[in-house]
């Protein structure tokens, strides 16, 4: 493999606290210095992620995690041009015959599906017409799906992982969005917005043409997608079916038309939201729904009679709402506090108590607009370590860990700016703020001790 090895060194950065470890040291070209690291992806026990230095412009490069070295993929855009743009890699690449699979853009074409063993030699381009920059791939048995909306028209395609075998399934669907995309059992599903109205339609796809078509239509988004009340939100898998949320009902549906039902009214005023999660937890899907000063979850087991509101919180005060996130018999989440804050939460999964962590902001700033930098992003390790990205009204975020104890709860002052984060080999490996222009890649354990 052609590589091309980083200057690697740690950073003591703490005093009192654990010196967090740089990984990657990226040469760039004037002030500012950072190669802004993102799309972490976890492929053949190594990290995989987009990043830019001096000589390459946004390519795919390869960690261990070790403070050793970082090796570039592949020059996939020769030059200083991007190779990955436009898309979040990690979330929009899918593993296929123990090989990776991403849109890649380079001097050939603006966009086409590639895939990698984890070799320079391995990395290849798949597909040779597509010349267009795909958002995501959703894996459907052995069968990559993803859809293309060109000039006011959706087309459905798929690919077995060969370019002759990557084939456009059906064009010339009428849209007016791109389409959100998912699976039930082994049937593509994917929505996009009406051409005549603001509503949804949900359609499905089983490789074929004539098996691709509508299965609901007139239907509309709750606000909490990217493009407000557009689009449909929370798309979960579960027991073969698929999940999402309209505007007053959590769906399911098997991929025909018949299965496409409502399962739970969650909402009759009709009122928008600003965030939603959905996750399932201890063999349950749980859904959670913000907006300003209300916040709700929703379990369900499929059924309308085994769904119901297991949490429900109005208050006057504004607190700052997260995903959820679970461990053992417990739901994480953030929410309003005791104290007219916002601390992190924990609710058993047996009774549907919720007790307090600890307060991790004490008085949190209305948003003018609700916007994904307004969320805590929380995650875990496999020894149940999370760690908190907390925004602040300085439009910058504050890291924490905690292992669910008050105790082991803290926050490190150092790691300002963390938006997104990797549990790998039971350290997070993050976007590393050197200052407030460079970024880089780096590693935490949150806690004391290396």
């Amino acid at each position: 493999m052609r590589t091309l090895f980083l200057t690697i060194f740690s950073l003591a950065f703490m005093i009192a606290i654990r010196a967090q470890v740089q990984v990657t040291s990226f040469d760039r070209i004037g002030t500012d210095l950072g190669s802004y690291p993102s799309g972490f992806r976890i492929f053949d026990d190594k990290l995989i992620f987009p990043a830019q230095n001096r000589s390459y412009g946004y390519e795919l490069w390869v960690s261990s995690g070790d403070s050793n070295a970082a090796t570039l993929l592949k020059d996939i855009f020769p030059g200083r041009e991007n190779g990955i743009q436009g898309f979040p890699f990690g979330s929009s690449s899918v593993e296929l015959n123990n090989e990776l699979y991403f849109i890649a853009n380079d001097n050939l074409s603006a966009g086409e599906l590639w895939k990698t063993d984890g070799t320079t030699e391995g990395t290849e381009r798949v597909s040779i017409r597509l010349d267009f920059n795909v958002n995501t791939l959703t894996l459907v048995g052995d069968q990559i799906y993803f859809t293309i909306y060109r000039n006011g028209f959706m087309e459905v395609w798929k690919s077995d992982g060969t370019s002759s075998g990557t084939k456009l399934v059906k064009k010339d669907i009428p849209a007016l969005s791109k389409a959100i995309q998912g699976k039930a059992g082994n049937t593509f599903v994917f929505s996009f917005r009406q051409t005549s109205s603001s509503d949804v339609e949900v359609w499905r796809s089983d490789g074929t043409s004539t098996g691709t078509y509508l299965l609901l239509g007139g239907i509309d988004g709750n606000g909490v997608g990217n493009s407000g009340t557009i689009e449909l939100s929370q798309f979960i898998n579960y027991h073969n079916e698929l999940y999402f949320v309209t505007r007053n009902h959590i769906y399911k549906t098997d991929g025909t038309i018949n299965n496409t039902v409502p399962v739970f009214e969650y909402n009759s005023s009709g009122n928008t939201f600003d965030y939603g999660d959905a996750i399932e937890a201890n063999g349950l899907l749980y859904f959670s729904f913000f907006r300003a000063r209300k916040q709700f979850i929703v379990k369900s087991d499929g059924t309308t009679a085994g769904s119901d509101t297991v949490y429900n919180r109005s208050t006057n005060y504004y607190f700052i709402p997260s995903n959820l996130s679970s461990w053992n018999d417990e739901l994480i989440f953030t929410g309003h506090d005791a104290s007219n804050g916002t601390s992190l939460l924990k609710m058993n999964l047996t009774n549907y108590s919720v007790s307090e962590v600890k307060q991790i902001e004490d008085e949190a700033t209305v948003p003018f607009i609700f916007l994904d930098s307004d969320l805590t992003r929380i995650m875990h390790n496999d020894t149940g370590l999370f760690i908190l990205m907390v925004p602040n009204d300085d439009f910058e975020s504050v890291t924490w860990f905690s292992d669910l104890s008050e105790e082991g709860t803290h926050e490190l002052p150092v790691l300002q700016g963390v938006r997104s984060a990797i549990s790998f080999h039971n350290d997070f490996y993050l976007p590393f703020p050197l200052n407030n222009l460079n970024i880089e890649f780096g590693r935490s354990g949150g806690t004391d001790s290396t």
